[in-house]
Formats: C-alpha cells, sequence, structure tokens
C-alpha cells in the first residue's frame, strides 16, 4: 500500500464510530472515491 493510500484510509479506521454519510446516502459518490482510490494504489509504482 502506498503512504498515500494509507493516508487517505486512516482517518476511516481510525474513526469507525463516526457517520458515514456518503457511503449511506451517496453510494454513488462513495464508489466513485473507492474506484479513484484502488486506481491510485494499483497504478502508482
Amino acid at each position: 500500500m502506498t503512504p498515500d493510500a494509507r493516508l487517505l484510509l486512516t482517518p476511516l479506521l481510525s474513526a469507525p464510530e463516526k457517520p458515514a454519510p456518503q457511503v449511506t446516502t451517496e453510494p454513488s459518490l462513495f464508489r466513485a472515491a473507492n474506484a479513484q482510490l484502488l486506481e491510485k494504489i494499483w497504478v502508482t509504482p
């Protein structure tokens, strides 16, 4: 995992108790962000 990806994931992993409205109310935006993150992880050497 790249350091950039870890920085992006850290807030999600460190604060699971916080609400994530983008996941429940904006699933399309969540999927788009997830796709961009995966692309960044695998395209970046």
